[in-house]
């Protein structure tokens, strides 16, 4: 078993315990050489003590298993050692932090500490990739509301909005009550207030009136299920292959992941992966009257599909609604060959508008693709 703790985790810990951690450990490197090895070894052998660290190397000649012309080279150490608890523990014990962070919380410069937050009813605003950053820990939170809210955080979540700009807004109380080493992360982020509050949040938080939008990010498992559920009654297999990634893909595939470089691209990656490279290409073809090609070759997922959707409604119909696939999967190509010129027309056919902030750009995308692939499991019933 492996048990990983950073320095400054089990420092606080130890503290917050009023204790210290004793470690023992014993390390040993054999090597077997034709030729005697040349050491400052009286006798060829060794053994000192340093401290509380005892170390010995030994020379001898090869026994079974080793060849009896060889030599045996052993190195040990025995090591002690003790680490010693952190001089607070703002984690465990929830000693005050003496290295506040600060919030830009007007246009003009006006700033508050993370601790005076708590007496701040106003909100405030962060670039999208904070979302990125939190989610890089363990345990981190993206869930959605609605199409515009929902809530975010690496260890104690917080109620988000999504404003105009493609700004994430959040209450300036809720970041005020995150523990110290959350707010540093939020921080990082953190932007002086543009395009006003998201109007779902001030919707839900002041009016009491939450937004009935839904988000495509919680919407893409559903539309999934629907396309093989709605191929399988029909065609008696499923439409999708099982794969283990899916979770993982899943928690990626967010809009916010377009705030970062070729995110876009990164983005149409993993919604490809949720399913172009998941569609069993047999299953489709099954029920064609499509004949083989001379080399053998198969006709792509997408393709098949457009083949399919063709046969129940006719080829001009096929084409249209399965357009959006083929744009997203441009765009997955130019993740994988840079300076490909399918990056335009990939972004029209995926219904995403190039001059919208990143955000939006990903939530288009990830709109069209719900919607795509509702009206392929419609088109199959």
């Amino acid at each position: 078993m492996l048990l990983e703790i950073r320095a400054e985790f089990l420092g606080d810990y130890l503290s917050a315990r009023a204790m210290a951690l004793y470690c023992s450990s014993y390390w040993q490197r054999t090597a077997v050489t034709a030729d005697k090895p040349v050491h400052s070894w009286p006798g060829d052998s060794f053994d000192e003590v340093a401290g509380r660290d005892t170390r010995e190397g030994r020379i001898s000649n090869g026994r079974w298993p080793v060849p009896t012309d060889h030599f045996s080279i052993l190195g040990a150490m025995w090591r002690t050692e003790w680490v010693q608890a952190g001089g607070r523990s703002t984690r465990i014990r929830g000693d005050k932090d003496p290295h506040s962070t600060s919030f830009a919380l007007e246009n003009d410069g006006r700033r508050a500490s993370g601790e005076d937050l708590a007496g701040v009813s106003s909100w405030l605003y962060f670039d999208p990739t904070v979302v990125s950053a939190l989610m890089r820990h363990r345990g981190a939170t993206l869930h959605w509301y609605s199409a515009e809210t929902g809530a975010l955080g690496a260890s104690t979540n917080v109620h988000f909005g999504v404003n105009r700009l493609g700004l994430i807004t959040v209450f300036a109380k809720d970041i005020g009550a995150l523990d110290p080493w959350e707010q540093r992360l939020w921080s990082a982020h953190n932007v002086t207030p543009d395009g006003g509050v998201s109007a779902e949040l001030f919707a839900a938080q002041m009016e009491v009136r939450p937004a009935a939008t839904v988000a495509p990010e919680s919407e893409l498992s559903v539309a999934l299920d629907e396309i093989d559920t709605a191929f399988k009654a029909k065609y008696g297999l499923p439409l999708l292959r099982a794969d283990k990634a899916v979770p993982t893909l899943l928690r990626r595939a967010h809009r916010f992941q377009v705030a970062e470089a070729d995110g876009l691209l990164e983005l149409s990656k993993e919604v490809t992966r949720l399913f172009t490279e998941r569609v069993d290409v047999d299953a489709v073809l099954s029920p064609l009257a499509v004949p083989k090609q001379k080399d053998g070759k198969k006709p792509g997922s997408n393709k098949a599909l457009e083949k399919l959707i063709g046969s129940l409604l006719g080829e001009a119909a096929a084409s249209s609604m399965t357009a959006p696939l083929f744009g997203i999967y441009d765009l997955r190509l130019a993740d994988a060959h840079l300076g490909s010129g399918n990056i335009a027309s990939g972004k029209v056919r995926a219904g995403v508008d190039d001059t919208a902030p990143a955000a939006m750009q990903g939530r288009q995308l990830l709109d069209t693709f719900v919607k795509t692939l509702r009206q392929i499991a419609a088109a199959i019933i």
